[in-house]
């Protein structure tokens, strides 16, 4: 079975509105047509971890549709049709490039190759998840994201390991 996401939430007026995801990739309002998320994308608010898509209604309003690689959320209004709370889109913290270039020189000198790779891809996005999404101070990020990159090394290490040994 395919792949939906749902969201239900009333406009202002109390007009009950449903707005589909399916596949990742096909997004309908209250069952209507469905359109290509590409054609959808806001190309301002949108960044390299979070794509950002403006659905319009049929009452001439709109939502905006954030998905990352952890997370999908729609608002309305600027708030979370889920919960409530405002949402924006993530500003990704300059300090967490840093921890994207020590992924880049875990998977060149530590594990390499395609597992290296799919390690280290989940790693930043889960890093840079932590960084724009954590609602914890800036301390506790970076605290958060350095025991990220210590538990990925480990493993990476421990895996690195255990893949030379099959290969001699």
């Amino acid at each position: 079975m395919a792949k939906e996401n749902n969201w239900n939430f009333n406009l202002e007026d109390g007009t009950p509105v449903t707005v589909t995801m399916r596949k990742n990739k096909w997004i309908s309002v209250n069952g209507g047509n469905e359109t290509n998320c590409k054609e959808l994308k806001d190309g301002v608010e949108s960044n390299f971890f979070e794509n950002v898509f403006n659905i319009p209604l049929e009452n001439g309003e709109s939502v905006k549709l954030f998905v990352s690689e952890t997370n999908k959320v729609l608002t309305y209004q600027g708030k979370d049709v889920t919960t409530g709370e405002e949402y924006l889109a993530a500003k990704v913290p300059a300090w967490s490039y840093a921890f994207i270039v020590l992924y880049v020189i875990n998977w060149l000198f530590i594990i390499g190759g395609a597992i290296g790779a799919v390690i280290d891809i989940f790693a930043v996005a889960y890093t840079v998840q932590t960084a724009t999404r954590s609602k914890k101070g800036t301390g506790a990020k970076v605290g958060l994201c350095i025991a990220i990159y210590v538990v990925v090394t480990i493993l990476s290490l421990i895996l690195a390991g255990l893949l030379a040994n099959v290969l001699n």
